[in-house]
């Protein structure tokens, strides 16, 4: 498993592993590490006032890099974010928790605005920038304090929601979620992988034994890991729906799922489902996975939301009216529970498109 940590002064050999041969091997970049003195003295240069420098270690081994240098007036500059080839993708997703954690941290410290500079060679960064809500800017309109490389060709800004709200997901592309907190507690809303699986079934598991208001009874849910993995690497692969995942201290809190419409005439609406633990429930989860996967219906430019909700579970339509469900009817007696019958109110929200 792969963490993210505070740089170390014990880590600064395999920074440089990491950094050096992506800039000059993978990418012909004419740069030495004289040419560089910060990974000669990272916490000089990075680890005062609101900057900081983290690494991704897999186990011992440094595999990934960013840092984050405080240049005054509540804003920061993005630096040094690299990650070693065999880890990167969306299976790995050391990118994403690089970068989630530097998010995090400038809502901690109140950092405002985030800038970039990086080179035309680094095609996918840009992608990666891009999806995660980064503009490119003209170098015209960087701040005074922002230390231009001699290698940058390219510059990117993104402004970041401060205070107890998760930053906004990728405006288009693959989604990963974010960093969401409320008070101390620190949540990380993304989408699911396959490798969740082994996780999923035992949430899942938990969710239908605490509640009756999911449609399965505990019994009833035998899915298995491989089937679980199969079914997000579908949805992923035909774009027919997505997951997104809750987790707190690397344990699963909540699920969220979304099923496309299989026909033409119905491919712009979602079937939404959702779980949250009951430990969790009024914690604000159930809110974050909402907007994530709304986030990801605005990106594939769908239409409407829909889902069904026990006429009798008021938490739950409480936290659908306030993202902007309307009821629309009631499906009466739809559900039998032991021995009584409930209605279902049948809800929608309509987005862009």
């Amino acid at each position: 498993m792969t963490v993210v940590v505070p740089f170390l002064p014990e880590h600064q050999a395999g920074v440089i592993d990491v950094i050096l041969p992506i800039q000059q091997l993978e990418f012909g970049i004419p740069i030495t590490l004289e040419d560089q003195p910060d990974l000669r003295d990272v916490p000089g240069f990075y680890q005062h006032g609101s900057g900081n420098f983290w690494v991704a270690l897999s186990g011992t081994q440094v595999v990934g890099t960013i840092a984050l240098l405080d240049i005054g007036s509540a804003q920061g500059a993005l630096r040094k974010m690299f990650v070693r080839p065999e880890y990167r993708g969306p299976d790995r997703q050391v990118a994403r928790r690089l970068l989630e954690t530097l998010i995090g941290w400038c809502q901690e410290k109140n950092i405002r605005q985030v800038f970039l500079g990086t080179t035309a060679k680094f095609v996918a960064a840009h992608r990666f920038y891009e999806k995660w809500g980064f503009e490119e800017i003209p170098k015209a309109d960087l701040p005074a304090a922002f230390p231009v490389m001699s290698v940058d060709t390219k510059f990117y800004v993104r402004v970041i929601p401060t205070g107890d709200s998760h930053p906004s997901v990728p405006a288009d592309g693959p989604l990963s979620g974010g960093i969401w907190r409320r008070g101390s507690v620190s949540m990380d809303v993304r989408e699911a992988i396959p490798g969740d699986s082994a996780r999923l079934i035992p949430l899942f598991g938990r969710l239908y034994s605490e509640t009756h208001f999911l449609l399965f009874e505990p019994d009833e849910f035998t899915v298995t890991e491989e089937q679980q993995a199969r079914r997000i690497e579908e949805m992923s692969r035909s774009d027919s729906g997505a997951m997104f995942v809750c987790e707190s201290n690397a344990e699963l809190i909540g699920v969220i799922f979304g099923n496309r419409g299989i026909a033409r005439r119905t491919r712009h609406s979602l079937y939404v489902v959702i779980g949250v633990l009951q430990a969790w429930v009024g914690r604000g989860v159930g809110r974050a996975l909402m907007e994530a996967l709304e986030g990801w219906a605005r990106s594939r430019g769908l239409h409407r939301l829909e889902l069904t909700v026990d006429a009798d579970n008021r938490q739950a339509i409480a936290l659908y009216e306030k993202c902007g469900f309307e009821r629309e009817g009631v499906k009466r007696h739809s559900r039998k529970i032991g021995e009584s019958y409930s209605d279902e109110l049948c809800m929608s929200k309509l987005i862009a498109g």
